[in-house]
């Protein structure tokens, strides 16, 4: 078998190792995009829920790390954006309620539009990560941040 992808990779089919199996790059780019959406709207569910725990918000922070990590390494721009945009709604539901904030107006709410408004654009952690993506040269850091 090994024979085999060898000589496949002769003719320009990058395999990724995972675990024992070696799956063609271009196999996970297709089969991370036709379910992202699964994870994008499973994390949006949590996130439009007024009362959440502290754990399942930490739960989606993982999520959203390696959806972001995958969607930067595929080099899939609308399914990064889409995350980061989750991310940033969380970021600022935390922060609010933090402050406590979250008496005088609704975070969930205000983080929706926080989010399509682009707000989060401006902030520090986003356009390093931005940048850091857009190159192949610092594409894991980017992924590691």
């Amino acid at each position: 078998a090994q024979k085999l992808l060898r000589g496949l990779a002769v003719h320009e089919h990058p395999f990724l190792v995972l675990g024992n199996a070696e799956v063609p790059a271009e196999l996970v780019k297709i089969a991370f995009h036709a379910t992202w959406h699964h994870f994008h709207s499973i994390i949006n569910t949590i996130l439009d829920s007024p009362q959440t725990d502290s754990s399942i918000r930490l739960a989606c922070l993982n999520v959203l790390r390696y959806s972001i990590g995958c969607s930067i390494f595929l080099d899939l721009e609308i399914e990064r954006e889409a995350f980061i945009a989750q991310l940033a709604r969380l970021k600022y539901i935390m922060n609010k309620e933090k402050t406590n904030e979250s008496q005088f107006m609704d975070p969930v709410q205000t983080s929706k539009k926080y989010a399509m408004e682009g707000r989060y654009k401006h902030d520090s952690w986003y356009v390093k990560l931005d940048a850091a993506s857009k190159s192949s040269e610092t594409t894991m850091d980017a992924i590691e941040q």
